[in-house]
């Protein structure tokens, strides 16, 4: 498991042990509803809904956008991370970007086929998220 801040959990990976009998279980509901093309990650964390994304949908493209590079390194390091950078058997790959995913400067050319959205601060979802534009 990877804390940070308010002892909030970002992220669980059990080498070996598909689910995590938690609410990024049900992000691996979302491929099968939404046309076929990229998938963004918002709140990457050390990749715990990328693991399982990529283990039941093998050939999936997705997009890992996370704010904290060491957390990035850290999970990279301890929980595997690394290993979704490479292409799979069935040519599907996690792409990490760091930065802020919310930021308006973050353009995405030709979209995404569905986003997963896990971003939230002090255990609370980001103001910006709440903001009617």
């Amino acid at each position: 498991m990877i804390y940070a801040g308010a002892e909030n959990v970002h992220s669980i990976f059990n080498k070996g042990q598909k689910w995590t009998q938690a609410y990024w279980d049900e992000f691996a509901s979302l491929p099968a509803i939404v046309p076929k093309g990229p998938i963004a990650i918002l709140g990457l964390g050390g990749g715990t809904a990328a693991h399982l994304m990529l283990d039941l949908w093998p050939s999936l493209q997705l997009e890992g956008w996370e704010i904290d590079e060491i957390l990035i390194d850290k999970a990279r390091e301890y929980l595997w991370l690394s290993d979704l950078e490479m292409h799979t058997q069935d040519g599907g790959i996690l792409h990490v970007h760091v930065g802020d995913a919310v930021s308006p400067l973050v353009t995405v050319p030709g979209g995404y086929a569905g986003i997963v959205v896990d971003l939230f601060s002090d255990g609370k979802i980001l103001p910006q998220l709440q903001e009617i534009t």
